[in-house]
């Protein structure tokens, strides 16, 4: 895969969604160094995340063999969730573990065809919709979610952890106002996914709820361009 099909990445929510994936699945991660002419590179996986230092701890898949890293050049990490990529300018190294600051910036590479706006989450959007309380019951629950990304074809959304017992994949949602769209018919949806979301804010660790949903039928491109995206934060 070319480093061209990779995106610069800011959003801490979507770092840490991927960070953490990576941590439950333990898929394997590539470590690596350049020293001079010399490159040394270690099949790792993430061991685990603490969230209130803001640190990664990564070990070794070869628990006999030690790392061989300098602390005095950066250390790159390259990951198999959305081919994730960053460094890190300094580092923790002994002979079992490396420590590193969970990233503000990364690479990734983005496989969806229609391209999503990342509006944050804390954009400001908001999504109402209506799920049924069980597949039996015609009793219905309204719900007001916060929306993270948008695409043509579906959305990711954020909420409480409360109302996480109210939905389930593969759930039937309706949509009765996007943003400031209201829908005289609403929008079918389908729920893709649900996980749950830690990550640091303003120094605080914070854990919501993350669902993805997929459109029965697309937007229109005007309605996604009347989203703003979330302005990239440095840092």
């Amino acid at each position: 895969m070319s480093y061209l099909n990779l995106r610069v990445c800011q959003d801490p929510l979507e770092i840490l969604t991927a960070l953490n994936k990576m941590y439950e699945e333990r898929s394997p991660v590539l470590v690596w160094q350049n020293t001079g002419d010399k490159r040394t590179t270690k099949n790792c996986y993430i061991r685990g995340i603490d969230y209130s230092s803001g640190r990664l701890i990564i070990m070794s898949l070869d628990s006999n063999r030690a790392f061989e890293f300098s602390q005095e050049f950066s250390i790159y990490i390259r990951g198999s969730e959305k081919s994730i990529l960053f460094k890190r300018e300094q580092a923790v190294i002994d002979s079992k573990r490396i420590v590193i600051g969970i990233p503000k910036e990364v690479r990734m590479y983005e496989k969806r065809a229609n391209p999503r706006l990342v509006l944050g989450w804390d954009g400001g959007y908001n999504t109402h919709i209506e799920v049924k309380l069980n597949s039996t019951s015609k009793h219905k629950k309204e719900f007001v979610f916060n929306i993270f990304d948008l695409s043509l074809t579906g959305a990711a959304l954020y909420f409480p952890l409360s109302d996480r017992v109210f939905f389930n994949p593969n759930d039937n949602i309706l949509i009765h106002k996007l943003g400031s769209f209201p829908y005289k018919n609403p929008l079918e949806a389908r729920v893709i996914y649900i996980k749950k979301i830690e990550f640091l804010h303003m120094g605080k660790r914070t854990t919501k709820m993350k669902m993805g949903i997929h459109f029965k039928h697309k937007i229109s491109q005007e309605m996604l361009r009347s989203f703003r995206p979330a302005p990239s934060h440095s840092g």
